[in-house]
């Protein structure tokens, strides 16, 4: 089901796992699912292990499902034609993508690749996730909501880029990965921040160490981790 990346570790496909059940529940499309229908439907998923640095590759019987990451971690970039390279999205535990939605028939080339050394993904059919939305029409729901927030960070990403001096976007971007994270906690590294922001590692530690003045994060040289203490302020930042 999936098509070979560039990695050198061997690709590892199963289908009938029940997965981690603890992950699949923090699914926001799969929340309202009872327990049976979703045992049921990860033993219908194909897992895949990637291993770091590894490009995913949508064949054409994978470009219109529905990706979950399991564990570790997907970034998704564009690359210039030059060689600039800007991230776009990334996708932790718990969190879903579509190839449909990100990759380009032309223009900037994307990139679509595993960050940690094991990152575990799951693939459910578009077949399957149409059969899931008509029985549970609140799978339907969740996806029109997922959408409609894609489309709204969209617009505040645009805003951000085009109005606001680096510390306001670095702000309002940890206030958004924060918002849909458990306790609040950002797992980017500053070298990825920089890339979703479109500016250098260094310009973010500076960055941090502002908005950590101003009681706003809290996080430890070397550590990993970026804790939000306060996120209607930075959203407002």
């Amino acid at each position: 089901m999936f098509a070979k990346g560039r990695g050198k570790q061997e690709h590892c496909t199963t289908a009938g796992h029940h997965g981690d059940l603890h992950i699949w529940r923090q699914v926001r499309l799969f929340r309202t699912l009872n327990e049976e229908a979703l045992v049921g439907l990860t033993a219908q998923a194909h897992r895949h292990v990637y291993s770091r640095r590894e490009a995913l590759n949508a064949s054409a019987d994978t470009h219109d499902g529905l990706f979950v990451v399991e564990s570790g971690c997907i970034r998704f970039q564009r690359i210039a034609n030059r060689g600039q390279a800007l991230t776009l999205a990334m996708y932790y535990a718990g969190d879903t993508f579509t190839f449909a939605s990100i990759s380009r028939r032309d223009g900037p080339e994307s990139v679509v690749e595993a960050l940690a050394r094991e990152t575990v993904v799951s693939y459910i059919s578009k077949t399957l996730m149409r059969h899931l939305m008509i029985k549970y029409p609140a799978v339907a729901l969740a996806a029109l909501a997922e959408t409609q927030g894609l489309l709204a960070e969209t617009y505040d990403r645009l805003e951000d880029m085009a109005l606001y001096p680096l510390d306001t976007r670095l702000a309002h971007l940890l206030a958004r990965q924060a918002a849909i994270r458990e306790r609040h906690v950002v797992a980017a590294t500053h070298e990825e921040l920089a890339e979703m922001i479109s500016t250098t590692r260094e310009k973010v530690t500076l960055g941090l160490q502002h908005l950590r003045e101003a009681g706003l994060v809290e996080y430890l040289p070397h550590h990993h981790g970026i804790t939000v203490c306060d996120l209607q302020r930075l959203a407002n930042w």
